[in-house]
């Protein structure tokens, strides 16, 4: 599959690059991104999970992480196996996790950065600094692995 037919990576609905659905799907846009890394945007919303009456309880950016990871997972996915390939989910682990806030308002604009720092078959560790109004508010370091096909 050439990458001239799939487009830019920020062209691609979240649909095909996620399985995320409804509620659970927490990004608005991909900034930008590659096999490697991806840069995200969201805005916060009272639909989404953890929400309570003032805001979202910020271990919801453990989820913002792992679908910006899952961004540049799959568009290495369908740069090698195509739009039609099938998409599959990851087991995730958090390695490391500093929130530098307990709950993120209403209406935020976040901006996360994930960035690959380690590839070893269906194992990888992706290092995501997550922003809020250009302020840091957590650094994960998630560990995710996909058994590889035959």
């Amino acid at each position: 599959m050439e990458h001239e037919t799939l487009g830019a990576i920020t062209e691609l609905p979240l649909e095909a690059l996620l399985p995320q659905r409804g509620r659970m799907l927490l990004l608005d846009a991909v900034l930008a991104g590659d096999t490697t890394f991806a840069i995200t945007r969201s805005v916060v919303r009272a639909e989404w999970p953890l929400a309570r009456a003032n805001g979202v309880d910020a271990l919801i950016l453990v989820e913002i992480a792992a679908q910006t990871a899952g961004i540049s997972c799959s568009w290495e996915r369908l740069l090698s196996k195509g739009v039609h390939s099938e998409q599959k989910g990851w087991i995730v682990a958090i390695k490391r996790l500093k929130l530098h806030l307990a709950q993120l308002p209403f209406h935020a604009h976040i901006k996360a950065e994930g960035r690959s720092t380690l590839k070893y078959g269906g194992f990888q560790e992706v290092a995501t600094r997550i922003h809020m109004n250009n302020a840091l508010i957590a650094e994960v370091v998630l560990q995710l692995y996909q058994p590889q096909e035959g």
